[in-house]
């Protein structure tokens, strides 16, 4: 079992100063004493912002005549992505 971090401050950021790589402020965790047990509460997990993979495929199957077969198909990656924009509420 591992020891617990000292939490100086409220870690989570204002939704105006958060980033896609800067979501909650690192800088309020400090390593305790040795001996000394932290403040932070145990099980302490934080989520960054939600990531969405979507993979699109579209496909049609054509006969033509008895021997011939014949397939359209189009194939997105990550279909919806973009950057992602810091919005001030």
């Amino acid at each position: 079992m591992g020891t617990r971090v000292i939490v100086t401050a409220n870690p989570v950021l204002p939704k105006s100063q958060r980033t896609f790589d800067h979501y909650f402020n690192p800088n309020v965790f400090a390593l305790p004493a040795m001996g000394q047990i932290g403040t932070a509460w145990n099980g302490a997990v934080f989520y960054g912002p939600g990531v969405n993979n979507w993979d699109i495929a579209l496909s049609k199957h054509f006969r033509v005549g008895d021997r011939v077969d014949a397939q359209l198909r189009t194939e997105t990656y990550n279909t919806f992505n973009y950057p992602a924009a810091v919005h001030s509420d």
